[in-house]
């Protein structure tokens, strides 16, 4: 449901300003509390504002760029699995993908070990190739609640106009003693903060920031995505930020790119926020900043 902007999205503060206006009718707003940026939902209501994600041009990416890397998704999972799950057996787990494209994660999660694996995916062709490794859905609510120890939701939340419902209904489908993977671009990265300062003509460049409506219309940051496990009662037990997104390189890397990539990454403002997080109830963990 696309609803207009009165108070923040995430927090609910009204101490909120519009920052930009990016194309011919997107507003930009930040929240002066959770520092949360978003896409006015109003201005997404509109029908020429309506995404598709049907043969989408990520899952394309994705799907070309798979093969030279998948030791670097096995990587990525294995390291991820060893911060989580521990010494669980991978065997007697279960991993979900939300936003699963073609399944390359899928594969991963089998590849390690998993017993279990499932996604969810709304690009029909994506989701076809992505069922060859497990069980994939439209729909999270799909999966009976408490069914997977790994819940991971990839580049997904960034896109969600309702994304607190969204996540609700994620983490119903994840253990009480489980994780949430949850990676996102991030707002305040290094790319993010040289194109709204070197490139400003938003209405030219249709995006502002990592911001890039209609798809791209939630900005995340360190603070908010605190925010929002607080929100859910999820305790951190990791926050980092990389230009990789955890295993997985720019799928046409150039120069630029790693430059400002790694950059980014060692003073903290690489463009994806990396994170994992657990129900509050659970054994705590220690974090990392």
């Amino acid at each position: 449901m696309v609803v207009a902007t009165t108070n923040c999205p995430l927090c609910n503060s009204n101490n909120i300003r519009e920052r930009s206006k990016v194309g011919a009718f997107f507003k930009v707003w930040r929240c002066g509390e959770c520092t949360f940026a978003w896409v006015d939902r109003s201005d997404l209501a509109k029908p020429e504002a309506a995404p598709s994600y049907q043969d989408y041009d990520y899952s394309r990416a994705l799907r070309n760029a798979f093969e030279q890397m998948k030791p670097l998704y096995v990587k990525g999972l294995q390291e991820r699995m060893g911060r989580t799950l521990g010494d669980r057996s991978l065997q007697n787990c279960s991993f979900l993908d939300v936003g699963c494209a073609n399944g390359e994660y899928l594969w991963t999660a089998k590849s390690i070990g998993f017993g279990t694996v499932a996604g969810v995916e709304i690009d029909a062709s994506a989701a076809k190739e992505a069922s060859v490794y497990g069980e994939v859905t439209d729909d999270v609510c799909k999966f009976a609640p408490s069914t997977f120890d790994v819940v991971q939701i990839k580049n997904v939340l960034s896109n969600i106009p309702d994304f607190v419902d969204f996540l609700s209904s994620c983490l119903k489908v994840l253990k009480p003693d489980g994780f949430l993977l949850l990676d996102i671009l991030n707002q305040d990265s290094l790319t993010a903060l040289l194109r709204n300062n070197l490139a400003r003509d938003y209405q030219k460049t249709g995006r502002y920031g990592p911001l890039r409506p209609p798809y791209v219309i939630n900005g995340f940051n360190q603070v908010s995505i605190k925010e929002l496990y607080r929100r859910f009662g999820l305790t951190p037990t990791w926050i980092s930020t990389s230009y990789m997104g955890t295993s997985v390189v720019p799928y046409a890397p150039n120069f630029t790119v790693k430059v400002l990539g790694l950059a980014g990454s060692l003073l903290g403002k690489g463009s994806m926020l990396i994170t994992e997080a657990k129900p509050i109830t659970s054994v705590s963990s220690s974090n990392h900043e």
